[in-house]
């Protein structure tokens, strides 16, 4: 074999080494290579991110309805003072899904570190018709709630926490899932997203498969686990502590 086919063979082995670690980083949507790239990314996209609500799966009342508002409205319908806490919460959708039902009446934290998806957040309650001081929404990086919330003591303060579409892209998601069990009230909700089987391996040390996600909600104190199909790329997981 000459040297000139060697050449061509390592830059070609080169080219489709570095095509497919760019494929793996872009479709992680870059969060192995720390916050700064998620938050570049969202704040870049948060113009169309908006687009994919047009899928049936997130504009259906009825899909709405059976997989969130339903589980919800069971824990909360019941219950004064509500609080609710929307990690990473981009541009709204669980919060302004909750803030459009007539039987919710709690208040909501709504974390995120994108300037650009709390900006359309903003946007979106100004035209809630008198229910922008339902929510507090607080920019932060996901990475430093856990520590935020020891440092005031606030443990078992939220009747409802939400974190969608998420839970796969946060190197820390095991400590935050530790934290929300430990900021949950009794009686109250945890409810997050995973990918499908098939795509968990693509997040290693994130325990995204089943087994790994209930036995993980489990050894965390919250007594009932069940994950749903709901999109293509996504899995309800809800996640109750008794």
């Amino acid at each position: 074999m000459s040297e000139f086919t060697i050449l061509i063979i390592a830059i070609c082995l080169f080219v489709f080494s570095f095509s497919a670690l760019l494929w793996v980083l872009a479709f992680t949507e870059f969060s192995y290579l720390g916050s700064k790239g998620i938050k570049g990314l969202y704040d870049l996209f948060s113009g169309i991110y908006e687009w994919k609500w047009i899928e049936k799966e997130y504009r259906s009342p009825e899909i709405t309805e059976n997989l969130f508002l339903r589980p919800i409205r069971e824990i909360l319908e019941h219950k004064t003072n509500v609080q609710v806490l929307d990690l990473a919460c981009g541009s709204g959708r669980m919060s302004l899904m909750l803030l459009g039902q007539n039987w919710f009446e709690g208040q909501i934290k709504a974390i995120d570190l994108s300037d650009g998806m709390l900006n359309k957040f903003k946007q979106s309650l100004e035209k809630t018709l008198g229910k922008i001081d339902k929510v507090s929404i607080e920019k932060m990086n996901l990475a430093d709630w856990p520590s935020q919330e020891n440092e005031t003591g606030e443990d078992e303060k939220y009747d409802l926490v939400t974190m969608m579409e998420v839970g796969e892209f946060l190197p820390n998601f095991i400590q935050i899932v530790k934290q929300a069990a430990k900021a949950i009230k009794p009686k109250g909700l945890f409810l997050l997203t995973k990918p499908p089987d098939y795509m968990s391996m693509a997040y290693p040390g994130r325990k995204q498969s089943k087994a790994e996600l209930k036995g993980l909600l489990t050894n965390c104190g919250f007594q009932k686990v069940e994950i749903i199909p709901w999109t293509s790329r996504y899995e309800v997981v809800y996640a109750w502590k008794f």
